[in-house]
């Protein structure tokens, strides 16, 4: 009884119980089936031998046979029996092989326990081992999942990287190009003569046109004492219909947004015509009305004036200009303008001049006829 209040799991405790209940109930069986079967009772052993050893194992089997055994001594003795000596004398053959063969029943029986209990820990092994590798497979997946993710994140981002490279390197040749026009352009307009300088200014206004791809280029002035915006210049692509004979005399208080943002010497840079500001409404009614769906408008500005204004108008699709663009566009203005004022300002030295020797012929023609008249 100490012993079975030491064990500690309660499995054990249960199995404990068993043998217990069935070696009393062997006990008590023994004596009642003595009466009928006689000495052959004792082959009854093989039950609680069975009992352990299927609950404990081979050794814990055959020991259980042989306790059977030694017990069966005195439940002989119990149930009127001779003496021990007369005992081994008259039983020590069949009933001594029963005994061994209880004995050996019950390693057997303990032994396909042993088996089975290995089997169920080979099972239970297998079990964890495959458990531990589906947790492997799963870690390694997630991993792999993971690891992928990240590289199609990195491969995302040196795509966006290498794409905004190519988008800067071609800005930079474009700008590039852009600079060389410019500087062309420029060194033509030195070398032109006055008479050219018109002609000049609608080749160039071509040039600059397919170059920026847009479907219509435009240079307007500010003239009689800043009341009116005239069309002095236009290109426009294949297919565009011209508008230099339409947009003369545009009073400057029609548009006051667009007009106001020039005087300050600021551009104009709409890439979507219907998100122009609620203030420009009567620019925003302007554009739509000629189909235009982006532009650009920069001021021209000469002596600290404002001149007038160039713009770049797309009508087929959108175009969005970048600020240093625009900055470079605007030399095109600068150049035209300079070139204008060269030729006013020689034509307005040639109508001197003019007026300077006709005016020296007139007194000539006076003074010969009072010379001979003094004679």
């Amino acid at each position: 009884m100490v012993k079975f209040f030491k064990l500690k799991k309660s499995k054990e405790k249960k199995k404990f119980l068993i043998i217990l209940l069935v070696s009393v109930l062997y006990c008590f069986f023994f004596v009642e089936l003595h009466k009928t079967i006689g000495p052959r009772v004792a082959a009854l052993a093989v039950v609680p031998t069975v009992f352990v050893g299927f609950l404990y194992g081979t050794w814990a089997g055959a020991f259980s046979g042989i306790v059977c055994f030694i017990i069966n001594i005195p439940l002989y003795l119990l149930v009127g029996e001779n003496a021990l000596p007369d005992f081994i004398t008259k039983y020590s053959g069949a009933t001594l092989v029963e005994q061994l063969s209880v004995v050996a029943i019950g390693a057997a029986v303990g032994r396909l326990h042993d088996l089975a209990l290995k089997s169920r820990q080979t099972l239970f092994a297998l079990e964890k081992a495959r458990t531990d590798l589906r947790n492997i497979n799963n870690q390694l997946e997630k991993r792999v999942k993971d690891r992928t993710s990240e590289l199609l994140r990195n491969n995302e981002q040196l795509n966006i990287v290498s794409e905004q490279r190519r988008n800067m390197v071609t800005a930079l040749q474009y700008r590039f190009k852009l600079e060389k026009l410019v500087a062309s352009i420029s060194t033509n307009f030195i070398k032109l003569s006055l008479d050219d300088i018109d002609t000049g200014i609608n080749n160039a206004l071509e040039t600059i046109g397919e170059f920026v791809k847009v479907d219509r280029l435009c240079v307007f002035f500010i003239e009689e004492n800043d009341k009116y915006i005239d069309m002095a210049y236009e290109w426009s692509a294949d297919g565009i219909e011209p508008r230099i004979v339409l947009d003369q005399k545009i009073d400057v208080n029609s548009y006051p947004w667009l007009i106001d943002k020039l005087y300050r010497y600021e551009y104009v840079n709409i890439s979507n015509i219907t998100e122009m500001p609620n203030e420009a409404a009567a620019e925003k009614a302007m554009f739509i009305s000629q189909k235009i769906k982006s532009v650009v408008a920069v001021p021209i500005i000469y002596g600290e004036k404002l001149k007038g204004l160039l713009s770049f108008s797309n009508i087929r699709t959108e175009k969005k200009w970048m600020h240093e663009d625009i900055v470079l566009i605007q030399a095109f203005g600068d150049i035209f303008i300079n070139a204008l004022e060269r030729k006013k300002s020689e034509e307005l030295k040639d109508t001197e001049r003019l007026k300077s020797e006709f005016l020296t012929n007139i007194t000539h023609e006076f003074r010969t006829p009072l010379t001979l008249a003094m004679g």
